[in-house]
């Protein structure tokens, strides 16, 4: 399951069974008849103790099903990794109808979805959580290239392989939108970013405004409406919350 706190969720509703933290990085397609196929690449990320027999039990069919399997320690850093990745593209595409190759095509957009991404791994510090590799995915590498690569190099080395990385398929939150469903992965993906931010003390501005503005779509608002499919309305959207935000922490300050 995508997001944080699901885990945590299934352990407060089922206090007396056992839960594993897992991230799964293979990319899935359902087919006309209901079976579900695999894209290649990827695999599953398990979090456990070593010497956990049931967990080893549980690696071990998913190995024998055909999936890479990683073992991770920490629980916390795997699930902040792959939320990395499923922010990606995920409140841009979702306001805007665009696939994500579109969003990474766009210096403009590009530039938006780093400033996000440099948010989530600024509260990932604060919660002193590093990212890890995934199954298929360098995070640490991607991770070092968005913070310290010079924005034009970020876009133009960068861009191309986040877009491809996503196939042509909508992210969820995107998915769920263009279907009207009211009710979408936000609150766990860039809401998630905020909700750990505010109890972090971290400032989000960029990720505050998507996750308002994702929900606010969802819902029929007003605001969610009037950016919806304008990259120019939603950059000045977010410029502005950006703006106000710097003016708060300066009075505060």
């Amino acid at each position: 399951q995508n997001g944080i706190g699901n885990d945590r969720a299934l352990l407060d509703a089922l206090p007396h069974s056992a839960v594993i933290a897992a991230t799964l990085t293979t990319g899935l397609q359902i087919a006309p008849d209901g079976s579900v196929h695999g894209r290649p690449g990827g695999g599953i990320g398990l979090a456990y103790e070593a010497g956990d027999e049931s967990a080893d039990a549980l690696a071990s069919a998913f190995r024998r099903g055909g999936l890479a399997v990683r073992r991770y320690p920490d629980a916390a850093a795997m699930k902040w990794s792959k939320l990395l990745l499923n922010l990606l593209g995920s409140a841009t595409t979702a306001l805007l109808g665009l696939f994500p190759r579109d969003v990474f095509a766009d210096r403009r957009l590009f530039a938006l979805e780093r400033a996000a991404w440099l948010e989530a791994l600024a509260v990932m510090r604060a919660l002193r959580v590093a990212p890890r590799s995934l199954p298929g995915y360098p995070v640490p590498l991607l991770a070092a290239g968005m913070m310290h690569m010079p924005p034009e190099v970020a876009f133009r080395l960068l861009g191309p392989r986040l877009a491809g990385g996503r196939g042509g398929r909508l992210p969820s939150v995107a998915a769920d939108i263009a279907a009207g469903r009211r009710q979408t992965e936000n609150p766990v993906l860039t809401g998630a970013v905020v909700t750990h931010a505010d109890t972090a003390g971290v400032s989000v501005p960029v990720s505050r405004e998507l996750a308002r503005l994702v929900d606010d779509l969802a819902a029929g608002g007003p605001d969610g409406r009037a950016v919806a499919g304008s990259r120019d309305r939603l950059l000045e959207a977010v410029g502005r919350a950006s703006v106000a935000a710097a003016g708060r922490r300066r009075r505060t300050v």
